[in-house]
Parts: C-alpha cells; sequence; structure tokens
C-alpha cells in the first residue's frame, strides 16, 4: 500500500503521460510527414510549371478575345441586315418611275413629239409637242386607259395647251406624280 501513496514516482502504465521515447517517436513521425508534405509540394509547384496549363490560358483568352469580335461583327451584320430589310421595304413602296416611262413611251401616238423630260424623285414630267389635236386626245385616252388599271400613276396633271401659230404645234407639260 506505501507504493501506492508515493505520488513522485510515476509508473509506465499510468494513463494520460507520454515517455520521452514515444515523444521522439511523434517527432520523427512529424518530421517524416513535414518530408513528404514538402516534397508533394515541391513535386506539385513543378508539375503546374511544366504543364501547358499557362499556354490553356492564353489560348483561352485569344479565344474570348476572339468571340467578342465576332460578336461586334455579327451584331454589325445583324444592324446591316435589318437596315437593308427596311431599305428594300422602302423600295417597294416607292412608285416604279422607270415603269411609268415605259408605259407612256409605249402609248406615244404617231405624230406626238416629246421635247424634254425631267425626272425628280417623286414625278416625271414630260415636255409635248404635235401638230394634231387628235394624237392628244388619243394620248390622253390612253393615259386615262392606264390610270384606271393603274399601271401608271393616278396622279395626273398637265398645263395649259399652247398653240404657236409660227410652227403650226400645241404644246403642254403632263405630269405624272
Amino acid at each position: 500500500m506505501s507504493a501506492d501513496i508515493n505520488l513522485s514516482i510515476r509508473k509506465k502504465q499510468e494513463k494520460g503521460f507520454i515517455t520521452s521515447s514515444q515523444v521522439h517517436k511523434l517527432r520523427l513521425v512529424a518530421l517524416i510527414f513535414l518530408f513528404g508534405v514538402a516534397v508533394l509540394s515541391a513535386g506539385l509547384f513543378l508539375i503546374i510549371a511544366a504543364s501547358p496549363l499557362p499556354q490553356l490560358r492564353e489560348e483561352e483568352q485569344r479565344a474570348s478575345e476572339t468571340l467578342k469580335s465576332q460578336q461586334s461583327k455579327f451584331g454589325k451584320y445583324l444592324l446591316l441586315r435589318e437596315q437593308l430589310s427596311a431599305i428594300q421595304v422602302l423600295l417597294n413602296t416607292r412608285p416604279d418611275l422607270r415603269k411609268t416611262i415605259e408605259v407612256v413611251f409605249a402609248i406615244i401616238p404617231q405624230g406626238l413629239q416629246v421635247s424634254g423630260i425631267e425626272i425628280s424623285e417623286k414625278h416625271i414630267s414630260m415636255g409635248v409637242s404635235t401638230a394634231s389635236l387628235d394624237a392628244i386626245s388619243s394620248f390622253f385616252q390612253s393615259i386615262q386607259d392606264r390610270a384606271v388599271q393603274k399601271v401608271v400613276p393616278t396622279s395626273i396633271s398637265t398645263s395649259s395647251i399652247g398653240y404657236s401659230a409660227s410652227t403650226g404645234e400645241y404644246s403642254f407639260t403632263i405630269t405624272f406624280d
């Protein structure tokens, strides 16, 4: 019982106490783990440095810049396509002056001469002269028929018919709007 009372002597079997040999073993295991972590860290660093990751990042950045450039070009393309379709709608709604001119020249009767023609953005004006009132009547009748058929513009105006005694010709100006 006296051995149990002595508190200064420690027993090896006592729990919670670590002996110096165990401390040395733990220290050795910790140093091995530390060395292993250092070696693995250095190896991982070398693998990352030697890997193509920086090159892949540069390639990704170039691809991103190319996409941004293409996106801008594609946006400009879409804007241009939209503007062209709007222009096409406007061209389809405006009167075809070339067609009007072709129709008018096709219906000019014998003996009627075109002395001048003026084409502007919205209308065509023609100076006409003839020695025959029948040719003028025939011309007006043909124009009226084409206007009813909507082959020529329905808005047509004429100037007063003038007569020149020296040439014996009637002249007037007809305007298609």
